[in-house]
């Protein structure tokens, strides 16, 4: 009998154990910091280079979505509008002209080349050191080099600008948060707009910028009709600048409308930098980026957001979305966020029945008319 009762009390113990266990996820921090002391070959920029047309991001990942180039790959843009891509001992692959790539919405705020954008695998790490930025794979191997020479690179862009169709529609934010480690969020995969056409592209998440505005944001992105990928929601971590540097975004998931979302970011104190993270919890798939391009965690703007590109009427926008059980921590320590709404100026005239719906600090819809 005691026997019995030692076994039952060691299987409730283990049990226990596998239920508090965490997902992937950067709280763990085992592995040790990645050397970043990186160094670029010399550049074959003599000999010529086939013209490509690049109508997808590049990539050092075979996927349909992407223009798949070498791992180790160095993609340079140079000052005259020209994106050349090397081998990872500096000879020349092929070269593209920005103007001629498909331009691309992002969750940025802005419309960018494909040269500009970038998908990695899971788990990678995008340093950002000037106009250079490295990108390694979990192990620190080096997966992906890009020089930034082009002067455009060099502007600024306010994310939430109203330029003509193309905004943020409606969300909530709190442009004071002193210090913040950890923001996770839910939300389910909302009813598809009911009539969308080419660039009519959406996206939903929560999201971290600095305050005032500045390089670089981070979110867990919900997409809908990119044109790198089609009339359907995809997912993914993105760490992305709203000016045109670089992004770097994780690998893409499909999801489907109910499924359950988790967007997660993380300030990692063994990387410095944001673990970004977004999980369909209902499929068990997710898509992760470790991102520099938000160098910090202090002096921040919190938010979730619905975002639209080239929308006209309300047959271009979601169902209501509510991101809600979510989560301010500073170290451990709970955050009070005092969320604001705010609508975006093209919304309100073309847009019927937005509504921000502020229940709490962790409890937010965002409704449209549909």
């Amino acid at each position: 009998m005691n026997l019995h009762k030692t076994f039952v009390v060691l299987l409730a113990l283990l049990l226990a154990g596998m239920a508090i266990a965490p997902v992937a996820s950067a709280e763990q921090d085992q592995v040790s910091a990645i050397n970043t002391d990186f160094q670029i070959p010399q550049l074959d920029t003599k000999s010529s280079l086939a013209i490509k047309n690049v109508d997808l991001p590049l990539s050092p990942m075979d996927d349909k979505s992407v223009y798949s180039i070498p791992e180790g790959s160095i993609i340079h843009h140079t000052s005259d509008g020209l994106t050349k891509v090397y081998d990872k001992d500096g000879k020349g692959i092929f070269s593209a002209n920005d103007q001629d790539s498909q331009m691309i919405p992002t969750s940025a705020g802005i419309t960018k080349p494909a040269t500009y954008i970038h998908l990695v695998p899971t788990d990678s790490h995008a340093y950002h050191k000037g106009k250079q930025t490295f990108v390694t794979d979990d192990k620190g191997n080096l997966i992906l080099t890009i020089i930034n020479d082009n002067p455009l690179a060099s502007g600024t862009a306010n994310s939430k600008s109203a330029v003509l169709f193309n905004e943020w529609i409606e969300w909530a934010e709190d442009t004071t948060v002193s210090s913040l480690t950890q923001f996770d969020a839910y939300w389910y995969v909302p009813s598809n707009p009911p009539s969308s056409e080419s660039l009519e592209a959406i996206y939903l998440f929560n999201g971290i910028s600095p305050s005032g505005g500045g390089p670089g944001i981070v979110q867990p992105v919900l997409e809908w009709n990119r044109p790198d990928t089609g009339l359907y929601w995809t997912a993914t971590a993105w760490g992305c600048s709203p000016n045109p540097g670089e992004d770097d975004i994780g690998n893409r998931i499909t999801v489907s409308t109910g499924d359950r979302l988790k967007g997660r970011l993380y300030w990692s104190t063994t990387y410095n930098q944001w673990y970004v993270q977004l999980s369909d919890l209902t499929q068990g798939t997710y898509s992760t980026v470790y991102s520099d391009i938000l160098p910090g965690h202090t002096n921040l703007e919190a938010y979730v957001a619905l975002e639209g590109y080239n929308f006209d009427d309300d047959t271009d926008v979601p169902g209501d979305t509510e991101f809600y059980d979510m989560v301010f921590r500073d170290s451990g320590t709970t955050v009070p966020m005092a969320f604001h709404d705010h609508y975006g100026s093209l919304a309100l005239q073309r847009l019927s029945g937005l509504d921000v719906n502020i229940l709490s600090g962790t409890d937010i819809w965002l409704n449209t008319a549909n």
